[in-house]
């Protein structure tokens, strides 16, 4: 095996779209403290550099790198930080012609260097950079449903979601096709699932009316944890319904601060 070197400095982000502008495969990578180089064919040299191109995608003050996300239809998302703070996010549909700034000033700050930054588009946005749906993983994860405008935190004041420090999200089905996607969420606590975070029309804004703790189980936004059997250092019994008899409502001590609740299964007739 041999490989070709293309871009050189310190890449800290790529992205490729398979269905690109005019069928054409895109091809983005993040330089550290340089910009954002695109390239239709990825053998074809040179890169261009976009934001040298007086496309809307200018140089910014403080820059150190982008975080990218593709819609389905190409449309294609880039989220600029540096000095420890979000500096401008960017959208475009022709990203050698034509990039937008979506303007917020609200918008969610990466945290520890860039331990925690990322942009996410979900699988049924419309790539219409008015509506699509974007998450950020910082120490708390956050959505827009405005393209960028307006971001709601998962962590309102009464609620904690699932588990700070949040690195990645993935979408089942990947392909827009009309439904709402699965959302899975990767974190310092493991993975998670939801069925509903992607759905725009979900309130995000408040605690969940259910964990899925009693008998019959609902579509609620509380993600389902898949770390079955994560080691932990404490466990505490706080109750378990008598009718399925195989869920236990637990507390997880996974440090000196950190409490998580969650459901988890017991067999039948085990002792507490």
């Amino acid at each position: 095996m041999s490989w070709t070197g293309l871009v050189f400095g310190d890449i800290t982000e790529m992205a490729i779209n398979f269905t690109g502008t005019g069928g054409a495969t895109d091809h983005y990578a993040c330089i550290r403290r340089v910009g954002l180089f695109h390239a239709t064919d990825q053998a074809t040299k040179p890169w261009l550099f976009l934001d040298v191109m007086n496309i809307g995608l200018p140089q910014l003050d403080d820059f150190e790198r982008y975080a990218l996300t593709l819609c389905p239809n190409g449309r294609i998302y880039a989220l600029a930080a540096g000095n420890g703070k979000s500096l401008a996010l960017f959208t475009s549909d022709d990203p050698r012609n034509l990039w937008k700034q979506i303007t917020d000033t609200g918008l969610p700050a990466p945290a520890y260097g860039f331990y925690v930054f990322g942009l996410f588009a979900a699988s049924n946005s419309p790539g219409d950079g008015k509506k699509d749906i974007l998450f950020f993983t910082g120490i708390k994860l956050y959505r827009s449903t405005k393209s960028g405008k307006g971001w709601t935190s998962l962590s309102p004041d009464d609620y904690d979601f699932f588990h700070d420090d949040v690195h990645c999200l993935t979408f089942f089905p990947e392909s827009a096709d009309g439904s709402i996607p699965i959302t899975f969420v990767g974190c310092d606590g493991g993975i998670a699932r939801s069925y509903a975070l992607a759905d725009p029309s979900a309130d995000i804004g408040s605690a969940p009316g259910d964990f899925n703790e009693h008998a019959t189980p609902t579509d609620s936004l509380a993600p389902e944890n898949l770390n079955h059997g994560i080691s932990s250092c404490a466990v505490q019994t706080y109750w378990c319904d008598p009718v399925p008899g195989e869920l236990l409502l637990t507390r997880r001590c996974t440090g000196p601060t950190h409490e998580k609740q969650g459901v988890t299964a017991r067999p039948q007739g085990a002792a507490i």
